[in-house]
């Protein structure tokens, strides 16, 4: 960590978690400059753990079943890319791209990832 520009914490939205992150938070804000926190779970807003931490929640992850078995299974599924955590994820992505290279171009969202396209 110590060699890192930034890092993501992600966090579940419960107690034990936050505990852990907590403990964890004073090596990780060592070793990095930017630190960015992500949680994940069944709570949409993530701002008391924020809050908790000391850090700006970049994204909300929600828990999706749906998505995630599209995500693990790799079987293409209809409208996949409607699913609120494949959302979230998007969102996320471009929030990276724009905090570690503000000068980039986005794709457009319509813009479709084709398998063998380069």
């Amino acid at each position: 960590m110590a060699a890192s520009d930034a890092a993501l914490l992600v966090v579940a939205d419960d107690l034990a978690q936050l505990k852990r992150a907590k403990e964890a938070l004073p090596a990780l804000r060592g070793g990095v400059r930017r630190l960015g926190l992500v949680v994940t779970g069944h709570r949409p807003d993530g701002g008391q753990i924020g809050q908790a931490l000391g850090l700006s929640v970049l994204e909300h992850l929600p828990t999706d079943p749906k998505a995630d078995a599209f995500v693990r299974s790799g079987t293409p599924a209809a409208h996949a890319g409607r699913r609120p955590l494949l959302r979230a994820a998007r969102s996320l992505a471009a929030a990276l791209a724009d905090a570690l290279h503000p000068d980039h171009v986005p794709a457009p969202p319509s813009a479709p990832l084709r398998a063998g396209a380069a």
